[in-house]
C-alpha cells in the first residue's frame, strides 16, 4: 500500500510539475476530456460531442475504441456498432446465429446482427467484414435496427418527399433513407441530397457517399435518443370496410394482368441485404424467368403453363433440372404477371384476405394497394398501377420481409420462340426431378 501511495504522489507532483511548464497548460487543455483519450485517436470538431455522449452511454463498442473515427466504417464494425444500440436500448444481450453460416468471419457480433435480420451475407457462406460501407447501407441496417428493437413501429414512409439525388438510391435502400431522414436521424447536405455511394471515379476518389466511423456512431447516439419517442408508436393494421375501393376493382386489375399474352419486365428485390435481379419474358403459354443475386449467381426458369413443366438450370451449367407443377392452374404459380400470384396459392388459398385499401403513388405513377391478410396478420402489399403492372411489393421471403421494385415493362413486344429454349447442347439430368403440389 505505501509503495502505490508513494507512487501516486509522485505521479500527482509530475503533473503539477508539467502543468507549470511554459506552454504545457495549453497543450493540457486542447486534450479531449471525460477519458476521451481512449475514446478515439482522431476525431472530427463536429463529431466530439458525439463521441463523448457515445461513451457515456456505453455506446462505442470495444472494435472502434481509440480508432481513428475520420476513417469509413466496416461492415464488421458496424454490426458491432448495431448490436451494442440493440442490446443498450432492449436491455436483452442477443443471441449468435447458429451454426455460422460465413467462412470469412466467427465474430459473435456479426452473428448477432445476421440473427436479428440487421445484416447479411455478400453471398451465401461469406461476409466480407473488412468491406466499408456507405451512406445508403449505413441508413438500410441502422433502419433495420430499429424495427429489430419495435417490430411493431409504424415505419410508413408515404408522403415523405424524394430527395433531389433520388435516382442514384438503390431501391432496396428507399424506405430505409426515407425514414431515416423522416425522423431525423439522417439528413443530407444543404441541397437536400441525401449522397447514397459514390456514383463516378472521381466521388469513389473523393471518398463521397461513405459512412464514417464518427457519422456512424453519431447516429447510433441519436437512435438512442429518439427510441422512447419511437417506441410509443405502433402501427396497427385496419384494413377499411367501407371506404375502400369496391372488390370489383380489384377483380378488374387481376383481369388486365393475366390477359397480357405477351411481354417482358423487370424487377429488383432486397432481403435482408440480399439483392436479386429478375428478368421475365411471357409469350401465350411460356415463361423464361432469369435471376441474378447479389453472389452473381445467375439461374434461369423455362415454363410451360399449359403442362406445368419447367427446366431449371444455372449459368455455365451443362444440365438442366426438371420440374413438374402438380397444380390445378400452374399459372397461377408462373405467369409473372399474375397480381397476387403464389402469395395466395396453395393452404394459404383459403384463409386469404385480398383488397384494395388505399390508393398511392409510385414513381409519379397512380396505383391501388393491395393488402393480403390471413388471420388478421398483414402478409403482403402489393402496389398496381391501373393497367393491372405491378409496380411495388412488400412480402415475405422465407419469413424474412422482402421488397420488390418492378420497372422496365414491355407489353406486347416481338418475342422470339428461341428465348424459352434450352441453350444448345445442354442435357436434362434425368435422375433428379422435383415435383410442386398444392
Amino acid at each position: 500500500m505505501k509503495t502505490k501511495i508513494f507512487t501516486f504522489l509522485i505521479a500527482g507532483v509530475m503533473a503539477i510539475t508539467m502543468l507549470c511548464m511554459p506552454g504545457m497548460s495549453a497543450f493540457a487543455a486542447s486534450l479531449p476530456t471525460g477519458g476521451s483519450l481512449e475514446v478515439y485517436q482522431k476525431a472530427s470538431e463536429w463529431a466530439k460531442p458525439e463521441l463523448q455522449k457515445a461513451n457515456d452511454l456505453g455506446l462505442i463498442p470495444d472494435i472502434l475504441k481509440g480508432a481513428d473515427m475520420t476513417k469509413p466504417i466496416t461492415r464488421e464494425e458496424f454490426c458491432e456498432l448495431a448490436v451494442l444500440l440493440y442490446e443498450q436500448v432492449t436491455g436483452q444481450k442477443s443471441e449468435p446465429v447458429s451454426p455460422n453460416p460465413f467462412r470469412d468471419t466467427s465474430n459473435p457480433q456479426i452473428l448477432k446482427a445476421y440473427n436479428l435480420g440487421i445484416t447479411a451475407g455478400t453471398s451465401a457462406t461469406a461476409f466480407s467484414p473488412k468491406v466499408v460501407i456507405n451512406r445508403e447501407q449505413c441508413a438500410a441496417m441502422l433502419f433495420r435496427t430499429i424495427k429489430a428493437i419495435h417490430p411493431q413501429g409504424d415505419y410508413s414512409v408515404a408522403g415523405v418527399k424524394d430527395f433531389p439525388d433520388q435516382k442514384y438510391i438503390s431501391s432496396w435502400a428507399v424506405e430505409a433513407t426515407k425514414y431515416m431522414n423522416k425522423i431525423g436521424i439522417i439528413a443530407g447536405d444543404k441541397q437536400g441530397n441525401f449522397m447514397p455511394k459514390a456514383t463516378t471515379p472521381a466521388q469513389v476518389a473523393a471518398g463521397y457517399g461513405m459512412a464514417t466511423r464518427e457519422q456512424a456512431i453519431a447516429l447510433s447516439v441519436r437512435t438512442s435518443n429518439k427510441m422512447p419517442d419511437l417506441l410509443a408508436v405502433s402501427k396497427k393494421e385496419t384494413i377499411p370496410q367501407t371506404d375502400a375501393p369496391p372488390a370489383s376493382n380489384l377483380n378488374t386489375l387481376i383481369s388486365k394482368a393475366t390477359s397480357i399474352d405477351t411481354g417482358y419486365f423487370e424487377s429488383l428485390s432486397e432481403v435482408q441485404g440480399y439483392t436479386i435481379e429478375t428478368k421475365y419474358w411471357k409469350k401465350g403459354r411460356m415463361v423464361k424467368k432469369v435471376e441474378t443475386g447479389s453472389d452473381n449467381k445467375t439461374k434461369t426458369d423455362i415454363f410451360d403453363m399449359s403442362t406445368g413443366v419447367a427446366y431449371s438450370y444455372y449459368e455455365g451449367s451443362a444440365q438442366a433440372v426438371k420440374s413438374l407443377y402438380a397444380v390445378s392452374d400452374p399459372s397461377q404459380y408462373i405467369n409473372p404477371f399474375n397480381i397476387t400470384g403464389p402469395i395466395t396459392s396453395g393452404s394459404v388459398e383459403e384463409s386469404a384476405d385480398i383488397r384494395i385499401t388505399a390508393s398511392e403513388t409510385i414513381d409519379g405513377v397512380s396505383c391501388s394497394v393491395i393488402t393480403i391478410t390471413i388471420d388478421g396478420d398483414t402478409v403482403a402489399k402489393i402496389w398496381v398501377s391501373e393497367d393491372g403492372l405491378k409496380r411495388r411489393s412488400e412480402t415475405l421471403f422465407f419469413g424474412f420481409p422482402m421488397t420488390t421494385v418492378y420497372k422496365n415493362y414491355k407489353i406486347g413486344g416481338p418475342i422470339s420462340d428461341s428465348v424459352f429454349q434450352l441453350p444448345l447442347g445442354m442435357t436434362v439430368d434425368e435422375n433428379i426431378s422435383v415435383t410442386i403440389t398444392d
